[in-house]
């Protein structure tokens, strides 16, 4: 019997025990890191090259291999300011494998590493045709290995901004040689103005003179038959023989009348 007691005492500790671990939340150390992003850029223009640096820093992972030896992650950007180019290794990291913004990488030896570093670089190239002004490019979804778990981190960014190509100043130069062209132009038509009425009209003057010289003096005529000091007398012959006939007209009718009022005097 007391051996029996002895036995269930037993199993209620056990019991007991199991319950207490299953309810006891063992606190671990937390596994953390932090990722750093940069560009070589703080301005760029349409067709330049930005190097985007990828980098570890703050780890702190007491598990695993205790420290950070591959990664997964997004790089997001403004794909009408940016197209990729390609990606290089740093110290001690393969070049990271880009697809569609999904980048992955590793250490060259296959260990982990536990202090501040680059990890690899995105070359990026501004578009000919890229809008002006701020553009953010962001590390997403940075998930780190430590040989046994993958560690998540938060995001993070860098900025630059897109400015006006250096042919804009070439433009404006353009712009003045144009305005300078535009003023010389003025200058010119200025001067061809003052040409104008000092000499253009007279000649003007003189040519329309000279015309109406050329019309008015018979002097000038090359017709023989005109004499000089006289206008010529187109359709003077025809006004005299229709003014003879008129005239003769009227002494007829003139004439006949009379010849009527003789006859009806003498009958």
């Amino acid at each position: 019997m007391k051996s029996n007691v002895r036995i269930r005492k037993m199993m209620t500790i056990m019991l007991m025990m199991l319950v207490l671990l299953c309810t006891t939340t063992v606190h671990a150390a937390e596994d953390s890191f932090k990722t750093t992003i940069k560009a070589d850029h703080t301005q760029a223009k349409g067709e330049d090259t930005v190097i985007i640096t990828i980098g570890l820093k703050d780890i702190a992972i007491e598990s695993g291999d205790k420290g950070i030896g591959a990664y997964t992650a997004n790089l997001k950007f403004d794909t009408s300011v940016f197209e990729y180019v390609s990606a290089s290794a740093t110290t001690g990291w393969d070049a990271p494998l880009y697809q569609d913004g999904a980048i992955t990488g590793n250490t060259s030896n296959a260990e982990v590493v536990t202090t501040t570093q680059d990890i690899g670089t995105i070359t990026l190239k501004v578009k000919k045709d890229a809008p002006l002004g701020e553009t953010t490019i962001e590390l997403t979804n940075f998930s780190g290995s430590n040989g046994r778990d993958d560690i998540d981190t938060t995001n993070t960014s860098t900025k630059l901004t897109i400015v006006t190509n250096n042919n804009g100043n070439g433009g404006n130069n353009g712009n003045n040689n144009g305005n300078n062209g535009n003023g010389s132009g003025t200058t010119n038509n200025g001067s061809n103005t003052n040409n104008g009425s000092n000499n253009n009209p007279t000649i003007g003057n003189n040519s329309s003179n000279n015309n109406n010289a050329n019309t008015n003096i018979p002097s000038t005529s090359t017709d023989t038959s005109v004499k000089q000091g006289t206008l010529p007398q187109t359709g003077t012959t025809d006004v005299i023989v229709f003014t003879i006939i008129g005239a003769v007209s009227i002494l007829a009718i003139t004439f006949f009348a009379r010849m009527v009022v003789l006859n009806r005097k003498m009958k």
